[in-house]
């Protein structure tokens, strides 16, 4: 099928020193010069690993695709017949919050014409979705894998996926299947994460069955760590009216009312939104702008999938009545710090007014009152080492908040505008 293209003689290193020249760059010796161990080679930099890979993609040849058979009998057989193809070992980019990892990976995505880049909530938005029509189409036997990942590969060979993260036991059990159909295809997986990958899911329930999946990860992947600081704390934080309002005084709900009316094209009204033939209610909205409780946001079961479909409709988010949560309230805080990132990834504005500074809503404070009684009832029921999961530890939403937290004041600024 020939090589991929490239923007030839360039490269994320060339990318990098242009914008660090431009001066819409800071140099970072953690990200040029840093001493990494790379396939048990020493390597001088991460940006020398992304344009080493980038050499290494200027000569892989695509294998062809085979499109998988739709019957029921033989996408059964699918699952355990495997016919891998030779292909450059992908990167996984890991390391604390604020790093430059996002930015990383879209100078490498820059780099490779016709390379994917999302959200790795989207990537997981998209399979459930094309799950679902498959299985609509050909009955819920039909395993749905191969020919995802054969449309997948048909688009692009190459994949950047932002926040590589594990959060249910659901996409534990299905990952690991997914990415081993993407590699046998001759897809090349570049990824960034908080964490590294035998800290994914940790303390999960049936954390075992997804042992496999890590295993693929450290083979097909070539690991790096980077350490520095967070870059978003760093940078000069204009901020002439803040668009956070803390506490809920008298004052709060003006604020919130403020911003509506600056953004919104009229008074506004009540809109739904449709996914998946799932209606989401959008309480007050006008034109580009959407305004919520914090009890409508994040009070009902609704998932990534949703949060991202409600920025594909609007560029500005009005949300009031923020509440500080306790340990006891994980499924509200991973709900907020999901509709976080969906902001963030999708450069929306958040006006906001909260019981206590933004940045300190949750900070996994121990659970009283009648979480405690219930938590003590499921310790006797089944045995104390249940509540050392991260169900209950909450040391996931506490991990990921610090991620929220650093996007929280980043979108703070004042040239933290919506995209066009």
């Amino acid at each position: 099928m020939g090589a991929l293209s490239t923007n030839a003689n360039r490269g994320p290193l060339f990318l990098y020193n242009s914008q660090v020249a431009r001066g819409k760059l800071r140099y970072d010796k953690n990200q040029v010069s840093t001493v990494f161990k790379w396939d048990n080679v020493d390597s001088t930099g991460i940006l020398e690993i992304l344009q080493t890979l980038f050499i290494e993609l200027q000569m892989y040849n695509l294998p062809p695709l085979i499109e998988p058979s739709r019957s029921r009998s033989r996408s059964f057989l699918d699952i355990f017949r495997r016919n891998p193809v030779a292909s450059p070992k992908g990167l996984y980019l890991h390391g604390t919050v604020g790093t430059g990892k996002s930015m990383l990976l879209n100078l490498f995505h820059a780099s490779i014409l016709g390379s994917s880049r999302l959200h790795f909530h989207e990537f997981l938005r998209n399979y459930h979705l094309e799950t679902h029509k498959l299985k609509s189409q050909h009955g819920m036997a039909f395993n749905a894998i191969p020919q995802i990942t054969y449309n997948i590969a048909a688009k692009s060979r190459i994949l950047c996926f932002d926040e590589f993260m594990v959060e249910d036991i659901q996409s534990a059990m299905i990952l690991q299947r997914l990415l081993e159909s993407l590699i046998d295809r001759g897809v090349v997986l570049v990824t960034t994460s908080n964490r590294h990958p035998t800290d994914l899911y940790k303390n999960g329930l049936q954390r075992d069955n997804f042992i496999p999946c890590i295993n693929l990860l450290l083979e097909r992947l070539r690991i790096v760590d980077l350490n520095g600081p967070d870059y978003r704390s760093m940078r000069d934080s204009t901020v002439t009216t803040s668009p956070y309002y803390f506490p809920l005084d008298e004052n709060a709900e003006k604020h919130a009312e403020k911003w509506f009316k600056r953004y919104a094209a009229n008074q506004g009204q009540p809109e739904k939104i449709f996914i998946w033939n799932r209606a989401i209610t959008v309480p007050l909205a006008s034109s580009k702008v959407a305004k919520f409780t914090f009890a409508e946001l994040c009070g009902s079961p609704l998932a990534a999938s949703d949060y991202f479909e409600l920025c594909r409709h609007y560029q500005i988010f009005v949300v009031t009545l923020i509440p500080k949560l306790s340990l006891g309230q994980k499924d509200l805080a991973r709900r907020f710090i999901t509709f976080i990132d969906a902001l963030y990834e999708s450069h929306s504005k958040l006006f906001a007014t909260s019981e206590v500074d933004l940045e300190e809503i949750f900070a996994g404070e121990a659970t009283t009152g009648q979480d405690a009684v219930e938590y003590g009832e499921l310790a006797d029921d089944h045995g104390a080492s249940i509540l050392k999961t991260s169900i209950f530890t909450g040391e996931d939403e506490i991990f990921a908040f610090k991620r929220a937290k650093s996007r929280i004041r980043e979108m703070k600024r004042d040239d933290w505008r919506p995209l066009a």
